[in-house]
């Protein structure tokens, strides 16, 4: 009789333990999009590999010669490139690389704070104050407010390139009002498309969680019928 108890008593805990899963799967936001460790064989880089960091509205650029950018967030993506074109983790490099990228005079601000950083993703927030502009913020707020995912682009892209916007006008990710438009900027036929396809994922969420929860039942039941019928056979004897 104690393993059939025993054997219930798991039942009911795997009952308990789809019901978590699907709460919790129910409640999950979408996952952030992470870039890999690239870890083919790539190229090898050198000095002049590593683009340089001027922006084309500068009156006086640190390397003639070399491209100019557009705006931080431009450069910074175009250095990313280049580390993962090398295969090379980001995170393991960026203090050997990104200083490259920079006039000298900036030589005692890298040393004091910018290698003090301890991610990557800290040391690009950091890189984009120093450098972003008030009107470069005051535009970057204008598109963030006004952006609109294109016809051709995926969703995954245009999260990339609302976030990078928020970065460069200096916006919360978490606040609720950008939160709140990051989702207006989808066009209906997005909106509805994510609508249906959250609501077929939870519906087959359910269904499983349902059959998994009749055949525990039964289970359960039939190991009570068990028990029951040995406690009257045990009790008959003489």
């Amino acid at each position: 009789m104690a393993g059939e108890e025993e054997q219930a008593d798991l039942a009911f805990k795997k009952m308990r333990k789809y019901g978590a899963q699907l709460l919790a799967l129910s409640g999950k936001l979408v996952s952030p999009v992470i870039t890999p460790v690239k870890k083919e064989i790539g190229l090898r880089l050198t000095q002049n590999d590593i683009p340089k960091f001027q922006l084309s509205s500068w009156p006086d650029i640190p390397f003639p010669g070399e491209k100019c950018y557009e705006s931080v967030e431009h450069f910074l993506r175009s250095f990313e490139k280049v580390i993962y074109s090398a295969a090379l983790d980001i995170q393991e490099v960026w203090r050997r690389y990104l200083p490259v990228s920079l006039a000298f005079d900036h030589d005692d601000w890298i040393e004091k704070e910018l290698k003090r950083c301890d991610t990557w993703n800290t040391a690009r927030i950091v890189f984009t104050n120093k450098f972003l502009t008030d009107n470069a913020r005051t535009d970057a707020m204008h598109r963030l407010f006004t952006m609109t995912m294109n016809k051709n682009e995926s969703i995954s892209s245009y999260m990339t390139r609302f976030l990078s916007t928020c970065i460069e006008a200096g916006a919360n990710k978490n606040d609720p009002m950008v939160a709140a438009r990051f989702k207006a900027s989808f066009s209906e036929p997005v909106l509805e498309k994510l609508f249906k396809k959250e609501t077929k994922v939870m519906v087959r969420l359910v269904l499983s969680f349902v059959q998994d929860m009749v055949v525990q039942l039964q289970i359960t039941m039939k190991m009570i019928a068990i028990a029951k019928q040995k406690r009257k056979m045990m009790l008959r004897r003489p």
